[in-house]
């Protein structure tokens, strides 16, 4: 309990009168013990103040201290795990200003009040990735990443959206491939897998389009890459146009197709070797090894892989993903 927070007792004297001289024995009692305890009690009423501290005269307030940060990395959603937690937050916040350093009493006595602290700023908002420099690569070349011949009946590593997917035996090749029988549903439908942090990839499968649905530039059947959910991702694979060219179709906050190939034309029922590296914002497209296509965009820096359909049924096989 502080000083003022004490009432003061009247000392306890005998019933008789006391003559008091002068003045100065009426103020006996303010002993320099008592006036060091009167600066005390000031002084931790001061620092309860919740806010900036107040000056001793009556001051005006200092400026209140920065806020804390807030800020942290999002982690990752959606069809695919990111073990790094997501992207970290922007940088730290500059700290508060300090407040005024005095003020007047309202007795016109000046109050020297104390400064204001400088607390720490708040931190940025989970920062986003980036489209600067590039941060280099993740993995030596060549490392391989992923791999799936679909031999072994276990296909748990693949993360369905949408489609009728199923493990079957291939009768050209003999061998069993991951196929998808539906045609009618205008929506991509996925099999996804990989880890969302991937950035630079080389992607390699066979594919074989049973058929299309009709004939549109958005019917497509292929491999996505930088894929980060059910929605956003880049689509490569054979077009269902009147050429069936190869195509790059980005999925993203607005789908639109983002080049063809103006040389090559597939055609149905028949098996292609497809390789998608993505380098940077760079996306170069491999038939059989030949180049056929290329294509810059940043929307997607990093994201897993995915066999795709629209409006098609196609089978796959010889998944192979490496560091570029």
């Amino acid at each position: 309990m502080d000083f003022f927070s004490r009432k003061r007792q009247s000392p306890r004297v005998p019933n008789r009168r006391v003559r008091v001289p002068n003045v100065a024995r009426r103020q006996a009692w303010l002993t320099p013990g008592l006036l060091l305890a009167l600066a005390v009690g000031c002084a931790e009423v001061t620092q309860e103040e919740p806010v900036s501290q107040r000056g001793l005269g009556g001051g005006n307030p200092t400026g209140s201290a920065g806020q804390g940060g807030t800020g942290v990395g999002q982690g990752g959603t959606g069809l695919l795990p990111s073990p790094s937690g997501g992207s970290g937050g922007g940088p730290a916040g500059s700290s508060g200003n300090a407040g005024t350093t005095s003020g007047s009493s309202s007795g016109g006595a000046t109050g020297s009040g104390a400064q204001g602290g400088s607390g720490l700023g708040s931190s940025g908002s989970a920062g986003q990735a980036g489209t600067g420099a590039d941060p280099g690569p993740q993995f030596p070349s060549g490392t391989e990443l992923f791999r799936e011949d679909f031999e072994s009946e276990d296909v748990s590593r693949w993360n369905l959206a949408g489609g009728t997917w199923a493990r079957t035996l291939d009768a050209e090749t003999n061998s069993n491939v991951f196929s998808q029988s539906d045609d009618q549903p205008s929506d991509t439908l996925l099999a996804v897998a990989g880890d969302a942090s991937w950035r630079d990839v080389s992607v390699e499968a066979d594919f074989k389009v049973l058929a299309f649905n009709g004939s549109s530039s958005s019917y497509m059947a292929g491999i996505c890459v930088r894929l980060t959910d059910a929605e956003n991702f880049y689509l490569v694979g054979l077009r269902g146009d009147s050429n069936q060219h190869m195509g790059i179709r980005l999925f993203g906050d607005n789908n639109t197709t983002l080049s063809e190939s103006e040389e090559f034309s597939g055609v149905e029922n028949q098996w292609y070797r497809l390789r998608v590296d993505a380098i940077g914002s760079a996306l170069s497209v491999f038939i059989d090894d030949e180049l056929v296509l290329e294509q810059t965009d940043a929307e997607h820096p990093a994201g897993g892989i995915g066999l795709c359909t629209t409006r098609a049924t196609a089978v796959f096989d010889n998944i192979l993903v490496t560091a570029p």
